[in-house]
């Protein structure tokens, strides 16, 4: 994927979900933003307000100082990783392992799920 801005042409690297200009590694959201509104004060980044790395037109962009920004991702990422777990928690299943005999709790996987550790799964293998 590409995007063509002032002339330049900028590839979307999939490493970091940005699009860079070949050989000077310029990213494009910044260089859009800079255009408009000057250079980016030190400490600051380019936040795409519609978090879509794909839209870098410039009513999408928004400078903020980094530890706004990071301090914004963190709460969005601490509420999906709080979705996460609730989903993660209603797919455990209650178990009593086949080596010693305790009750445990484990994502149901056939295999791994008969033992409550390695150390009884290594003993019910080797018996």
């Amino acid at each position: 994927m590409k995007q063509e801005f002032a002339g330049t042409t900028y590839y979307f690297n999939q490493n970091n979900g940005r699009y860079h200009a070949p050989k000077t590694w310029r990213m494009l959201h910044h260089d859009v933003y800079s255009d408009r509104h000057g250079n980016i004060p030190h400490g600051w980044v380019v936040h795409h307000r519609d978090e879509d790395v794909h839209n870098n037109v410039i009513e999408n962009l928004q400078a903020m100082p980094k530890r706004e920004h990071d301090a914004l991702h963190r709460a969005r990422l601490r509420a999906a990783v709080s979705m996460s777990n609730r989903t993660r928690e209603t797919a455990m299943v209650d178990l009593v392992c086949a080596q010693c005999g305790s009750e445990f709790r484990a994502r149901h996987y056939p295999r791994e799920a008969r033992c409550c550790s390695k150390n009884c799964w290594n003993k019910r293998r080797a018996a």
